[in-house]
């Protein structure tokens, strides 16, 4: 981390009053990973949408699945 974020993150968890450090911890990386999921998603959709992986797909579905 740049010395400039970990002086921005420093001052923002002093601002926090210590009873609510956790919960504003919680949040911080709740939203991190909320982000990252909704990123992953739109990746998975995008790359659904590929035609060559099509042929991929009609290869895989003679195998059988778990069931």
């Amino acid at each position: 981390m740049s010395d400039m974020r970990v002086a921005d993150l420093r001052g923002r968890l002093e601002a926090v009053p210590s009873e609510k450090l956790s919960t504003f911890i919680s949040e911080t990386v709740r939203a991190k990973l909320h982000s990252a999921a909704k990123t992953l998603k739109a990746a998975y959709r995008a790359v659904s949408k590929e035609q060559w992986r099509t042929s991929f797909a009609d290869d895989w579905k003679h195998i059988g699945g778990e069931g």
